[in-house]
């Protein structure tokens, strides 16, 4: 029995790891002001290893993205996400990358409608702003 125990700790502690770098964002916004503007730096969100973003949003196809991001093997479907999704792109400096999934229906929306937003790395030091939508009850990345 003790065995058994043993075996599910390192599993649950890998999910609990991963669980709480994606959702380092939305825990983030959900504390904040919702009747104010947000300005943040993804890299003090995240953290100093990561040095470079990317958003990628619906209907973006799987080959236009790894083109854009000179990437291979990105976890999006061939024809794109479905419009309730949109994914958060983090590279290190070594290149390393993690593919963070939002929904743009709960907290964050990386991808308003009125959003016209490029493919393209760009420095995780940079001020990422967002506004809260109340209508859609969700923040909305401001590009």
């Amino acid at each position: 029995m003790l065995n058994k125990r043993l075996a599910f700790i390192p599993l649950t502690a890998l999910t609990l790891a991963s669980c709480s770098e994606s959702n380092t964002l939305e825990s983030y916004l959900s504390s904040a002001d919702p009747s104010s503007y947000e300005s943040l730096s993804l890299q003090n969100i995240y953290g100093d290893e990561w040095a470079e973003f990317a958003i990628v949003c619906p209907y973006a196809p799987k080959d236009t993205v790894e083109a854009e991001l000179y990437l291979e093997d990105a976890p999006i479907p061939k024809f794109g996400l479905d419009e309730s999704q949109s994914m958060l792109v983090l590279k290190s400096t070594n290149t390393d990358t993690t593919w963070i999934r939002f929904s743009r229906t709960k907290v964050v929306d990386l991808c308003p409608a009125t959003s016209n937003y490029d493919i393209s790395f760009r420095s995780t030091d940079a001020a990422f702003k967002f506004n809260f939508n109340s209508k859609n009850n969700v923040w909305e990345f401001i590009n």
